[in-house]
C-alpha cells in the first residue's frame, strides 16, 4: 500500500513540476511577444511620421510646380532628369576636378 501512494505522489510531484515548467514558458513567451508589439509598434510610429514628412515636402514640391516657376522646373529638370534643351550641347568633365 505505501508502494502505491509513493508512486502516487512521484508521479504528481512530476505533474506539478512539468505544469510549472510550461506556466513558466507560457508566461516567458507571453512577455516576449509582448515586447515584440512594443518594438514594432514604435517602429510603425517612425514609419508614420517620415510618411507624413514625405508627404508634406510632395506637396510643398508639387505647389511650387503647379506655380509654374519656369525657372525651378528648368533646374529640376536639367539637375535630377538630365534634360536639355533642343539644340544645346551638354558636356560632362570626367576627370573628375
Amino acid at each position: 500500500m505505501e508502494e502505491v501512494k509513493k508512486r502516487k505522489l512521484k508521479r504528481s510531484a512530476l505533474l506539478r513540476i512539468s505544469l510549472i515548467a510550461f506556466l513558466i514558458y507560457v508566461v516567458a513567451t507571453l512577455i516576449g511577444l509582448q515586447i515584440q508589439i512594443n518594438q514594432k509598434q514604435t517602429e510603425l510610429e517612425n514609419l508614420q511620421q517620415q510618411i507624413m514628412i514625405k508627404e508634406i515636402t510632395n506637396q510643398t514640391s508639387g505647389a511650387d510646380l503647379e506655380s509654374g516657376d519656369d525657372d525651378y522646373i528648368e533646374q529640376i529638370a536639367r539637375e535630377k532628369l538630365d534634360y536639355a534643351k533642343p539644340g544645346e550641347r551638354i558636356f560632362i568633365n570626367i576627370s573628375g576636378k
